[in-house]
């Protein structure tokens, strides 16, 4: 899942109250922020034995969680046993098994699939006699397999990555907003010093022709073409 997913499934639960119906909104945060739990637990690497069996019984607990909005006498539809998926029929009995039998999931990730192809096209294209080029893609894919490592990193510090960053940008578009804002006001201070034949130079420069010889009409104009820049 990308970055920016993962931030919408951490903080999904605390934008829905108020916006969805109340008698189902309890329940429908709790689902969505036990998921995004059960995710995290997913993407943990080299899980043990009890850390695996506290996922299963967690997610056995989801799926009811999940049937109990359309079990309250019908208060929202889409949460039957009928739209149980297989995928999380996975997430419940399969994904534990999985978890044992190659140390988590993270290895299942889509980033390694498009490596490979890249790999594959590449060897195929530079590095291959053209005569056995699959035989030689499958060397290589193991050799990679069994002698390299992969590179371990730990974020240092977690308390940037989730909020101080967030609020950095955000502090920067304000900045970006109140610089456009002034640049906009100062312009328009000029303007209300221009004359009518300085006024209707600068709509050309806008591209904009026009007879009009009011002044105020000018202004006017001249004003909405700063706006529109």
């Amino acid at each position: 899942m990308e970055n920016d997913k993962k931030l919408v499934l951490k903080h999904l639960h605390e934008k829905l109250p108020g916006v969805i119906a109340s008698d189902a909104s309890a329940s429908v945060i709790k689902i969505w922020k036990d998921f995004g739990n059960l995710y995290t637990m997913i993407e943990t690497r080299g899980a043990s034995d009890e850390f695996i069996t506290d996922y299963f019984e967690q997610a056995k607990k989801w799926i009811p969680l999940f049937n109990t909005i359309q079990g309250a006498g019908g208060i929202c539809d889409g949460y039957a046993k009928a739209n149980v998926t297989p995928s999380m029929h996975c997430m419940v009995y399969h994904v534990p098994s999985f978890m044992r039998m190659h140390g988590g999931m993270k290895k299942f990730t889509g980033q390694g699939i498009e490596k490979n192809n890249d790999n594959c096209r590449r060897i195929h294209l530079g590095k291959s006699n053209k005569c056995d080029a699959a035989g030689n893609v499958l060397r290589v894919m193991k050799r990679m397999t069994t002698l390299s490592a992969p590179r371990e990193y730990n974020k240092r510090k977690s308390v940037y990555w989730d909020s101080e960053l967030n609020e950095k940008r955000k502090k920067q578009k304000c900045q970006l907003q109140q610089s456009c804002k002034d640049a906009s006001s100062s312009q328009v201070y000029v303007a209300n010093t221009m004359s009518a034949d300085e006024l209707r130079e600068g709509l050309k420069r806008f591209g904009i022709q026009t007879r009009v010889r009011k002044f105020t009409h000018l202004h006017e104009m001249y004003r909405q073409a700063l706006k529109n820049q």
